[in-house]
């Protein structure tokens, strides 16, 4: 019956997660290249990047109790000690610059007090930086090197706050506190909030007066661990029961509250985790036997581009992409449509990180978030234009007219030779104005009739045509009558 119980509990609580959580976008994001970095007797815990991405600290288990800063490469490899001595010492966060490795050490006043120390990031020089009050944990650096934020509370006690602190451990302030533990402070890439957790979802709060909180989102299922992207889009964080590690996975919204993903479905993955600075990547802690260790994964995040053109087949052409891919965007133009149509692009409009709108076949922009981009496109009609007879004339304006145009044509007067008589246009008489004007609602062919010139007069070339023709019958009957005659006198 109890065991019946606490699965119940459980399924209410993921019911409730569901409730709570935010609106899905079509964004959308995934791990992948994902290794295993420590593997060691005890546990491995932690991980805090360097700040080009090259190396990560963390912690590691010397025994079942002490334990020691170490750093080694992001791919696993030259791992090193940093500290030594029967220690607890826990976290690690390098300063913006490199130099410097903050972290706490536990136990040198008493149970449960922790402490925060500062060393350089070989190792040496360690100061300690607080000596009074309740445990600090959590530490995390600041991005401009100034201050430090840290979890301050402790066992046994109701005091659950998130501080902020001078490097040098002076001007500690108290800036969020809460019922649940309030844990995992994690600076904005520009310092001016901090996100952090509670067991009844995930906060924000303003890092200068008056210390503005805001709950990004809320949960009946505890939230341990949160952390910005390094471009302030999204956070990540991790959710789930505590000592029940099948059901702590981690989750990505961006900062406005809406959720994006789930990122993993593990059954043994941990809620300690940190965003690499080149946005690359996380590591995070995984128990894959009985031990926790260090992970990498690669964090891929695409964004959907919707593309729509009436005509041709644009490149590229709806899909989805990672984010920070740039994309060239383009037509060709015009199209060929029926005989005596075509359809050319005018430019396009556009969402997103696609520019709002523009002239031209082509177009460049990065995605970071979903976009779209219209293709845009006018209908051209055929002019055709000629002379009867051909070469009578010069008649501009033949060519290709937007749907909506009236092109004027105008037959010059030719003197000399052809003299201007009259217009067609798709077998229309259009009238002996030498001057017409043509909607293009269609393709259309405009002709031109001339005439000749006879004798100093304008002659039309209808009547010259018959002309000659009477001159050739009449050739062709005097023939004929010749003929007849030279017969009959050969008879006689």
């Amino acid at each position: 019956m109890k065991t019946l119980a606490a699965v119940i509990i459980v399924l209410l609580c993921l019911s409730m997660l569901s409730m709570f959580a935010p609106k899905a976008k079509a964004e959308t994001a995934y791990l992948t290249d994902v290794i295993r970095l420590t593997s060691n007797s005890y546990d491995d815990r932690g991980a805090g990047w360097y700040p080009d991405s090259s190396k990560i600290v963390y912690t590691a288990f010397a025994d079942s109790w002490y334990r020691h800063i170490w750093v080694m490469n992001a791919d696993g490899s030259g791992k090193t000690q940093l500290t030594f001595g029967n220690v607890v010492d826990e976290g690690g966060d390098y300063s913006p610059d490199g130099s410097k490795i903050v972290f706490t050490r536990y136990g040198l006043r008493g149970w449960g007090l922790h402490d925060i120390f500062i060393m350089n990031q070989d190792g040496t020089s360690i100061i300690q930086i607080t000596s009074t009050g309740l445990a600090r944990l959590n530490v995390r650096w600041s991005n401009d090197g100034q201050r430090l934020a840290f979890y301050y509370g402790g066992a046994g006690t109701t005091t659950n706050e998130i501080h902020i602190m001078n490097i040098d451990g002076t001007n500690e302030l108290t800036i969020a506190s809460g019922t649940y533990p309030v844990m995992n402070p994690y600076w904005s890439p520009d310092d001016t909030k901090l996100v952090y957790t509670m067991d009844d979802g995930m906060w924000t709060v303003d890092t200068s007066p008056p210390y503005q909180k805001t709950r990004v989102f809320q949960t009946s299922l505890p939230t341990m661990y949160a952390a910005f992207s390094p471009d302030a889009k999204y956070v990540m964080y991790a959710s789930g029961l505590y000592g029940l590690p099948n059901l702590q996975d981690l989750y990505l919204i961006d900062t406005n509250g809406n959720f994006v993903e789930q990122l993993t479905h593990d059954t043994n993955f941990g809620y300690i985790f940190d965003w690499s600075p080149d946005g690359q990547y996380i590591a995070f802690n995984s128990m894959s036997s009985s031990n926790w260790d260090v992970w990498r994964a690669r964090i891929v995040i695409t964004a959907q581009l919707t593309v729509t053109s009436a005509y041709d087949s644009p490149t590229p052409t709806s899909g989805t992409y990672t984010l920070g891919t740039s994309i060239t965007a383009s037509v060709t133009s015009p199209v060929a449509g029926s005989t005596g149509t075509q359809y050319v692009c005018t430019g396009w409009t556009g969402t997103g990180d696609v520019p709002a709108s523009g002239i031209g076949i082509t177009t460049t922009f990065i995605i970071t978030q979903d976009s779209s981009i219209t293709w845009n496109w006018k209908t051209e009609y055929y002019l055709t234009v000629k002379t009867d007879p051909p070469g009578a004339a010069t008649i501009a304006g033949e060519g290709w007219y937007d749907a909506s145009a009236t092109p004027t044509l105008t037959a010059p007067l030719v003197s000399g030779k052809y003299s201007f008589r009259f217009w067609f246009v798709d077998g229309a008489y259009q009238g002996k104005a030498n001057v017409i004007t043509v909607p293009m609602s269609a393709p259309h062919t405009a002709i031109v009739y001339y005439g000749l010139t006879v004798g100093g007069e304008w002659t039309p070339i209808e009547t010259t045509q018959v002309l000659t023709m009477y001159v050739l019958l009449g050739f062709v009957l005097i023939g004929t009558l010749t003929a007849g005659s030279w017969r009959r006198l050969k008879k006689r």
